[in-house]
């Protein structure tokens, strides 16, 4: 997927499509990890790895969102 920092662009490869429908996520915001060296997959480099729940049976994964709308970019602590 292609998200927006703000400053940037980055295609991330979250590896949830088999749990979570990729559309669902279009327009929504969520919390990444990207200070991480880019990791080639798919003959692509992902930049980044996006920050999920997942249940104790590995049943469900569970996107995270912000409470509030939050600028692109936005500093996670």
């Amino acid at each position: 997927m292609e998200v927006d920092f703000g400053k940037e662009q980055r295609v991330i490869f979250a590896g949830i499509a088999e749990k979570v429908d990729p559309k669902t996520l279009e327009g929504k915001q969520a919390p990444f990890i990207i200070n991480l060296k880019p990791k080639k997959m798919r003959n692509e480099y992902s930049q980044g790895m996006m920050l999920i729940a997942v249940e104790e049976d590995e049943r469900d994964f569970v996107p995270l969102h912000p409470s509030k709308s939050v600028p692109p970019g936005t500093k996670v602590e």
